[in-house]
């Protein structure tokens, strides 16, 4: 039999079911560790409803949410435990894992326009003819090739920073094909963020070179959880992407806390412990794996 497990909010009245987060485990919270059961280190995490309402039959409380809002911890009284046959309702309850902050689609349509600055310059430096063999078409304007053409003229497929970046956001938010991020493709992103052009010739910026762009937030995203699985300290802006805060709400966090920030960041093993505490933090999936521990 399939266990389901539900609760009315009683300030919404919404149905709430239990929250699978991006492992693939039911969260929930052993009483004996009374009001620090909430901490990650006193969870137990379980993959099956089964699993979960035998433990909410035992007293333990679960991780519950509509769908819209964050997940809450409840207690087993609050709750109606059902069987419901062999129909499993799991496919329900992933829809409320933490989804990530924006869509790929929406990043790609960024790199498009980066990528028309960078030929601006290849043009500015080189000439046009070289434009426009990395483009695949030639610019409509002399003066200033390229910023102003409409981005769906770019052909993403010529380039080889969109299968980087398509891994990266992958890895970033855990989805697809994360499994494929390695060290080499870590330096990949690296490499084209910082050594991509600001500006183009008549001042048009890259997205490239704004922090709070969907392609830098992908990258840096996804640099941010390569050093975290491999033992490095995180920076305040690594930790604000990871758990999808601003910079200024991790520092608060941190200072409350008492939290450190050293010359090289926050040490590694406070900052899984802290990222495992955030709501909206995507935990790295462990079904596959990710790739060695490598270069800084």
């Amino acid at each position: 039999m399939v266990a389901k497990i539900t609760r009315i909010n009683p300030h919404t009245g919404r149905v709430e079911m239990p929250w699978l987060n991006r492992e693939g485990f039911f969260v929930l919270a052993d009483p004996k560790h009374g009001a620090r059961r909430h901490h990650d280190k006193f969870t137990v995490k379980v993959s099956t409803l089964e699993e979960a309402a035998q433990h909410v039959r035992e007293g333990f409380s679960i991780r519950m949410t509509d769908g819209e809002s964050p997940p809450s911890l409840i207690s087993p009284a609050s709750l109606t435990i059902e069987d419901v046959g062999k129909d499993n309702p799991t496919p329900l309850y992933k829809k409320m894992a933490p989804q990530p902050p924006f869509a790929k689609d929406d990043m790609m349509e960024e790199l498009k326009r980066a990528l028309l600055v960078q030929a601006n310059q290849i043009a500015h430096a080189g000439g046009r003819e070289y434009a426009i063999a990395f483009m695949g078409f030639e610019s409509a304007d002399a003066s200033y090739p390229y910023p102003a053409q409409e981005a769906s003229k770019v052909d993403l497929r010529r380039f080889f920073a969109t299968g980087y970046l398509d891994i990266a956001y992958d890895y970033a938010f855990q989805l697809g094909r994360h499994h494929l991020f390695s060290d080499a493709v870590a330096q990949d992103v690296r490499e084209f963020v910082r050594g991509a052009n600001p500006s183009s010739s008549d001042g048009e910026a890259s997205p490239l070179a704004n922090p709070d762009s969907l392609c830098r937030r992908a990258a840096d995203t996804s640099f941010g959880r390569w050093s975290l699985e491999n033992g490095y300290d995180l920076s305040t802006r690594e930790l604000a992407l990871l758990a999808q805060m601003t910079e200024p709400a991790v520092r608060n966090s941190l200072s409350r806390e008492r939290i450190a920030v050293g010359k090289n960041g926050v040490d590694n093993a406070i900052a899984q412990t802290w990222l495992r505490q955030r709501r909206d933090f995507i935990s790295t999936c462990t079904t596959e794996p990710v790739h060695p521990p490598g270069m800084r």
